[in-house]
């Protein structure tokens, strides 16, 4: 895990576009890197779930975004 770009390699310059313009995406990129960095960490296992859980939901909310800025025709300068 680690950070958003590294997460989505692929994508790297969308995701550099939409933290620039967008808060939302600022936002939940900066929610999975503190979980991200919490999973490093070696905390109880019921935390690790959590942490585990939430970390998929916002790959999930990251993924959205992507994609919809794809739909829209915003291709990554």
């Amino acid at each position: 895990m680690g950070t958003v770009e590294e997460a989505f390699d692929a994508h790297r310059s969308q995701i550099k576009e939409l933290r620039e313009k967008d808060e939302t995406f600022r936002q939940i990129c900066c929610d999975y890197e503190c979980l991200s960095t919490l999973l490093s960490g070696h905390h109880a296992e019921q935390q690790l779930k959590h942490v585990l859980s939430s970390l998929t939901g916002l790959e999930e909310e990251i993924r959205s975004y992507l994609i919809a800025q794809k739909s829209r025709g915003h291709e990554p300068k």
